[in-house]
């Protein structure tokens, strides 16, 4: 890697550390879907999200890990995306 690129790669690590240690989420008040890997299910099933989504959380469990779940499990995946998006766009479609 030459040293430019090399210089570039630190300052978006430095950045993004400090983003991420500086970031303050709000509140959030419509309802979220989240889908989550076996893995990271079994430590925290909601990625400690309940306390910011006031208007509710549900959840949807992945095969796999952090890496596998999209890699060796990406028909799963979209399939479950896609299941998502279209409940998502049949409760928008409703009279209200």
């Amino acid at each position: 890697m030459n040293e430019t690129r090399s210089r570039d790669v630190e300052y978006v690590q430095r950045s993004y550390t400090r983003t991420i240690y500086s970031y303050r989420p709000k509140p959030y008040f419509d309802k979220v879907t989240l889908l989550i890997n076996e893995e990271a299910y079994q430590s925290s099933p909601n990625l400690g999200w309940e306390g910011l989504l006031k208007g509710g959380i549900e959840v949807h469990k992945l095969p796999g890990d952090h890496t596998s779940y999209i890699r060796d499990h990406v028909r799963t995946a979209a399939q479950k995306i896609r299941e998502c998006l279209d409940k998502s766009e049949t409760q928008l479609s409703r009279p209200t």
